[in-house]
């Protein structure tokens, strides 16, 4: 159910383009802009409606703009505060998708022409903030990343989404779903209805589904498996008409979901059992389980942790404020811990084996949220993480002592950096 979106892929391995940045600065492969084009200074700035900053740089009249469902190609170029290049991409035949919050570039691009040229402008903070990344030291604090985006095509599919609006019809009619209509094109009806609230973006939530071809044909079922399928919804882990439409449930419901090839996979289809431009089928069951974030937040105040919570869903509480300096990326870290799960029972102790562990930060040489968790304490602090699974071992645990799903606590005490 993974999907293919730049930006996702982008933003997703930030923590080791960062490194790979870091070490490029260091051995000075990387070179400084003075400008980066002479109308800057006299661009205006405006606000995306997700809060995304950006300015037009040009602007060719008369064109079309891109629309939801279009396909783009597109050059984009990263700088820090300094003018020197991040990264820089080139992106062929990508379908314009919704932005998700205000360091989504893909807010931008609805109001943008072939031969448009945008600069977009993140605060480094408020990237941290919704990547739940800790900041380099190429990118300080209070200072803007600099997106430089040109739109180089862009395919039309309004003709081809009136096509399967209508396949989609018929399709309903003949089936007999008495589906409700949505302004992207997703059509669902709930064929049983749940009692449980509706999951919300940044949630984790379990859901058993079998996936078909309007022709009956399957292609993917995780009833097969016997085992439900657990992501994040709303951050872009799935296809678009997964994170519109399972939002809309209530836990425990059954539905269907019709979903035009603009949600789904597109013109590129996902290898041989999904064609290009096909629209798929889900028979969804939003599995009713308490969600991870209630679970933390439940532990967290039934042991007494003021926790802070991060937009990843890793909540800590620091219990003893250190005076060091804070790690970054591609930096050793020296850590003492204590594992155990939320029953208490303990799984791994660096103090039993008074040896503490060394490992390089954010470069994935360790969970996902002992990342992210450890990049937020100076030296000499001690915190506790919980650590919901996406940010642990996930649905296939580790071991014998830590079962799928597990959130995970960690008594962590940070003692030294190299």
């Amino acid at each position: 159910m993974q999907k293919y979106v730049f930006l996702a892929l982008y933003l997703r391995n930030f923590a080791s383009l960062f490194y790979s940045i870091s070490m490029k600065i260091k051995q000075g492969m990387l070179f400084g802009l003075l400008s980066l084009l002479p109308m800057l200074a006299q661009a205006q700035e405006s606000i995306s409606p997700k809060g995304m900053r950006y300015k037009i740089l040009e602007r060719k009249a008369g064109t079309e703009t891109a629309q939801i469902g279009d396909y783009i190609s597109l050059r984009l170029y990263t700088f820090n505060h300094k003018d020197s290049l991040l990264n820089k991409q080139s992106v062929e035949d990508v379908p314009v998708e919704a932005g998700t919050s205000p360091i989504d570039v893909r807010d931008v691009i609805p109001f943008l022409s072939v031969g448009d040229s945008v600069l977009c402008l993140v605060k480094t903070d408020t990237f941290a903030r919704y990547a739940g990344r800790h900041l380099p030291p190429f990118l300080p604090t209070g200072t803007d990343m600099k997106h430089y985006m040109r739109i180089t095509k862009i395919e039309k599919t309004k003709n081809l989404r009136e096509a399967e609006t209508k396949t989609i019809d018929d399709y309903a009619k003949t089936n007999g779903l008495k589906t409700i209509k949505l302004p992207s094109g997703l059509q669902y009806v709930v064929t049983q209805q749940g009692t449980g609230a509706k999951p919300q973006q940044g949630e984790q939530i379990k859901v058993h589904y079998k996936g078909t071809l309007l022709d009956g044909k399957p292609f993917d079922s995780s009833y097969d498996r016997g085992q439900p399928f657990n992501f994040t919804l709303g951050i872009g882990n799935v296809i678009r008409g997964w994170d519109e439409g399972l939002a809309l449930l209530n836990m425990g419901s059954k539905a269907v979901l019709l979903v035009p090839s603009h949600l789904a996979y597109g013109k590129r289809g996902a290898g041989e059992a999904i064609p290009a431009n096909a629209i798929l089928r889900f028979d969804v069951e939003l599995v009713e389980t308490p969600s991870e974030k209630k679970v933390i937040e439940d532990y967290a105040k039934a042991n007494k942790l003021q926790t802070t919570a991060t937009p990843s869903g890793l909540q800590y509480a620091i219990t003893f404020q250190g005076t060091g300096q804070l790690p970054k990326t591609g930096q050793t870290v020296v850590v003492h811990y204590r594992g155990s799960l939320l029953n208490g029972q303990e799984f791994d102790s660096s103090y039993s084996r008074n040896q503490p562990f060394e490992f390089t930060l954010g470069v994935g040489q360790v969970i996902k949220g002992w990342d992210e968790g450890i990049a937020l304490m100076k030296v000499g602090t001690r915190a506790t993480l919980l650590i919901p699974s996406a940010l642990a071992y996930g649905s296939r645990g580790a071991g014998a002592n830590i079962p799928p799903d597990s959130v995970l606590r960690f008594d962590v005490e940070l003692i030294n950096v190299k």
